[in-house]
């Protein structure tokens, strides 16, 4: 589950990466545009004046033309602007939510650290136990095991005084037999 939430967490990220940089690339463009067009604004109107010496009515249409074109050209630069103010905004919330998603994915990877040092001390405390445990048995089965012998010896001594008292008086019938006889 980690390294799914991870997988995925990384994936945002590059997707995050990638639209910020279509919008750098994109404000960029936007930058040239308008650059280029205050370049063609500035050839036509030093075009347009020395053309104005030649003749003023025609100086004055062109000229008509030439404020149009630089009323063109400064929308169109405004509108460059208010695109490059629209993508720096985007970009730091794109930021900020890669950061949001980088300290969530930080959080998650101390939150599993965490769980896997309770497991093992959970585990090492379970060895503990179960060695202790193991001991005990141990222990029980050697007392029973010493028990058991002492039953089993004083069996067999039972058996052997049983015999040799058996044997005894049997001696003492076959001695007091042979006396009367």
């Amino acid at each position: 589950t980690l390294q799914k939430t991870v997988t995925s967490l990384a994936v945002d990220v590059e997707k995050a990466d990638g639209v910020i940089a279509k919008q750098q690339q994109k404000h960029e463009r936007d930058i040239e545009k308008r650059d280029d067009l205050i370049d063609k604004a500035r050839e036509a109107k030093r075009r347009k004046q020395s053309e104005a010496s030649v003749d003023s009515r025609k100086h004055s249409e062109e000229m008509k033309r030439t404020i149009e074109e630089l009323k063109s050209y400064k929308l169109i630069a405004k509108e460059a602007t208010i695109n490059k103010e629209k993508a720096e905004k985007e970009t730091e919330k794109m930021r900020k939510e890669n950061d949001d998603i980088k300290e969530k994915w930080e959080a998650l990877i101390a939150s599993h650290r965490d769980e896997l040092k309770q497991e093992k001390e959970l585990t090492d405390k379970a060895k503990l136990e179960g060695k202790a445990a193991l001991r005990a048995k141990e222990k029980e089965y050697s007392d029973v095991m010493e028990k058991n012998a002492e039953r089993e010896k004083k069996r067999r001594d039972e058996v052997k005084r049983h015999a040799a008292e058996e044997t005894a008086e049997a001696s003492n019938k076959m001695a007091t037999a042979r006396e009367d006889s």
